[in-house]
């Protein structure tokens, strides 16, 4: 029955044009530093791509860290697949220790990216950007903070 009434409550909402106005960010700091992680990601993505950074040089450029084998691509498209997939998704959740696991991919994500930013081996165009970005991706807030 629930489900009757809330479709119907919909169909009204629809037939005056009224939408349902979104819940504020459970986490608003962690919210504007999603946020800002994604845009600097994406800026650094465009310089890359301008500068002739392309996925077969990302590809090509390994660094070893504890012993194992990362391209730049592949520590770059984690990191996006985290800030635009898991994290929010984490930060919606409702389950239990949910920061818990966002913190524990970041603490995982942070390493590779600082040593990455650290790297030699990223062409000296590009190394503003990517250390901007890494700036700004390391120092996520606590989920407390206001």
């Amino acid at each position: 029955m629930r489900y009757i009434r809330t479709f119907f409550k919909a169909l009204q909402m629809t037939m005056r044009g009224e939408t349902i106005t979104p819940a504020p960010a459970r986490y608003p700091n962690l919210q504007r530093w999603l946020d800002t992680s994604q845009e600097k990601l994406k800026q650094l993505d465009h310089i890359a791509h301008k500068n002739g950074f392309d996925e077969a040089t990302q590809k090509a450029i390994i660094l070893e860290l504890d012993g194992r084998s990362w391209s730049v691509h592949l520590i770059l498209s984690s990191v996006k697949f985290h800030l635009e997939t898991e994290f929010p998704s984490l930060m919606n959740s409702v389950i239990e220790h949910n920061l818990t696991t966002l913190y524990a991919l970041h603490f995982d994500d942070k390493y590779r990216v600082s040593r990455l930013a650290e790297s030699d081996e990223i062409p000296p165009a590009i190394r503003p950007a990517l250390r901007d970005f890494a700036t700004q991706f390391i120092n996520i807030p606590p989920s407390t903070d206001p």
